[in-house]
């Protein structure tokens, strides 16, 4: 019987497309979107920051030494944050009606800025229980860690979780750890998913 539902946050309940802040930081470097593209996504800083083992503030940093940028620090987490859609992929309604029969847990591969700039703006995370951020725990899905940590926040034993995740590697990743779990696709999907599940 599942009793607590736990769910990624990007391309699950949040949109986010990474091209806006690859174009609008080619305005502010030497390098083509392609160059910027691979000397970000492809660093180390990447990894160090979701995982909060370096700050905001060292991140910032190392991209501007990487791609001498002509942004300040504030500029460039605007832009950062900029990658988000404003309308969200699950309606917050969806999860106040879930909230009533489960216990929701948030488990996000993640970075500071990001969930200091989506927290206020999202309505969806007051009907959340309990929150698991990489940059907090210090490694990433599908760590076994991250899990132990999610199920711990749930409350509940690992067969008792239903876990959402747009990658297919942290479903696998879950399944493997005991919980049930199934791969995000659409709302709709994860409509039908519920309801074949007996859960909504």
């Amino acid at each position: 019987m599942i009793k607590a539902i736990i769910f990624d946050l990007g391309k699950v309940i949040a949109a986010f497309d990474f091209e806006i802040g690859f174009r609008t930081i080619s305005q502010f470097c030497t390098y083509s979107i392609d160059e910027i593209r691979e000397k970000i996504m492809t660093s180390p800083e990447i990894y160090l920051y979701e995982t909060g083992k370096i700050t905001s503030r060292e991140f910032f940093d190392k991209i501007n030494r990487r791609l001498a940028l002509t942004l300040t620090r504030e500029q460039f987490f605007a832009v950062w944050n900029s990658i988000f859609a404003a309308e969200t992929i699950l309606p917050e309604s969806m999860f106040a009606e879930l909230s009533a029969k489960y216990r929701l847990v948030m488990l996000s591969d993640t970075n500071e800025s990001h969930i200091k700039f989506l927290r206020p703006k999202l309505p969806h995370f007051k009907h959340f229980d309990a929150f698991v951020f990489s940059y907090e725990i210090g490694e990433l899905k599908p760590s076994a860690k991250m899990f132990a940590v999610a199920v711990e926040k749930a409350e509940c034993a690992a067969n008792e979780c239903l876990f959402v995740d747009d990658k297919a590697v942290n479903v696998e990743g879950a399944i493997a750890y005991g919980l049930e779990a199934f791969q995000f696709l659409s709302a709709k999907e994860f409509e039908n998913e519920l309801k074949l599940r007996d859960l909504k």
